[in-house]
């Protein structure tokens, strides 16, 4: 007799287990999904954190660079007392600090003044000629004009500001009118004879600075060098806010403002948002205190020997990264207990970052 075998009936799930089995991976999911997030929060914050570093990094070495440089006054001790009617005394306005009287908390801009050497073309007439150190040939007394020669034909604008020394003496002065560069007709554009002009437009005595007498035509390395002040502020460093091409603020992602250090009107590193300076000044028994500027009484005594800077920066990363506002206080430099914090409000990653510099060229 032959058995012929039923196939087996094929069943669904119950509704019991249809909703463990959602339930589970819901689980799953949830768990998949936390993780993930996670990751994003965590690699958002590692870049941010980056950032953060990466800035203050390369702003600390943009200020240290030219601080440590400040007061340079070529090969002339960083003591000497500029020459009557000079513009800028760099013994004593190597440093400064302009400080908001409103707020203390908001960023102070520093001012750093420091010699350059000045670097112009070889020959106006021909563009090929490069650019190499302008040297002074000669220095004529008040008999002959009271007037600097140099090794060439220059051009400058009214308002730049120059600096001379033979070592011993320094004087700070503007030429006494422009020579523009019109490289058509360029002998009657450029001088290479300039009369320095000084405060309320005074001339400055050269009688007593020398030339070298291994200082020739042939030996113009052993002559001494026209060094640049560029203006009477010297290179200003100041946080503002980053602007697009027609001037308008940029904001980032959470609709706020991007704060960036800017150097003499130029964007140099985006992220610092908030810069705070004090000066450290030094009296003749080698004691520091730290100000914002020197007394009237120290200028005045030729005092205001500033020989640190120290500073604290604040950089924020660009992008929001927590998911709640940031309530936190960052300490930052004030002479005001009061006003020695710095508090925002958005969901930005902060670091502060603090340095003392030491001025080579004081102290």
């Amino acid at each position: 007799m032959t058995t012929i075998q039923m196939p087996h009936q094929q069943t669904g799930l119950a509704l019991v287990e249809l909703i463990i089995a959602l339930a589970l991976s819901a689980v799953l999911m949830l768990g998949v999904t936390r993780m993930f997030a996670d990751s994003v929060s965590n690699s958002s914050s590692e870049t941010a954190l980056a950032q953060v570093q990466d800035s203050a990094r390369i702003a600390m070495e943009v200020i240290k660079k030219d601080v440590r440089m400040a007061g340079f006054q070529g090969n002339a001790p960083s003591s000497v007392v500029p020459e009557a009617n000079s513009l800028v005394d760099l013994s004593q306005q190597a440093v400064s600090i302009v400080a908001d009287t409103t707020d203390a908390t908001n960023s102070d801009t520093l001012r750093v003044q420091r010699a350059f050497e000045t670097s112009k073309s070889m020959d106006l007439s021909d563009s090929n000629a490069g650019n190499g150190v302008v040297r002074v040939v000669n220095f004529y007394d008040t008999a002959n004009g009271n007037q600097l020669q140099f090794d060439r034909a220059i051009c400058y604008d009214s308002d730049d500001i120059f600096l001379i020394t033979d070592g011993q003496k320094v004087a700070t002065f503007k030429p006494q009118q422009a020579a523009a560069c019109i490289t058509t007709n360029p002998e009657t554009s450029s001088n290479e004879r300039v009369t320095p002009i000084g405060e309320n437009d005074n001339g400055i005595n050269l009688s007593g600075f020398a030339i070298p007498d291994d200082c020739s035509t042939a030996t113009l390395e052993f002559c001494p060098i026209l060094y640049q002040l560029g203006s009477a502020n010297g290179s200003t460093y100041a946080v503002q806010d980053r602007l697009d091409s027609s001037n308008n603020p940029l904001t980032a992602t959470d609709g706020n403002t991007i704060p960036a250090l800017f150097v003499n009107g130029d964007e140099m590193v985006e992220g610092v948002e908030n810069l705070q300076f004090l000066l450290g000044i030094t009296d003749s028994s080698g004691n520091t205190k730290y100000a914002e500027s020197c007394s009237s009484t120290e200028i005045s005594s030729g005092d205001c020997n500033i020989t640190h800077i120290k500073l604290s920066m604040v950089v924020s990363s660009s992008f929001p990264v927590s998911s709640q506002q940031n309530n936190q206080s960052y300490p930052i430099l004030n002479v005001q207990a009061a006003q020695s914090t710095f508090q925002p409000n958005d969901r930005r990653l902060r670091r502060v970052f603090t340095s003392t510099i030491q001025l080579r060229n004081r102290g």
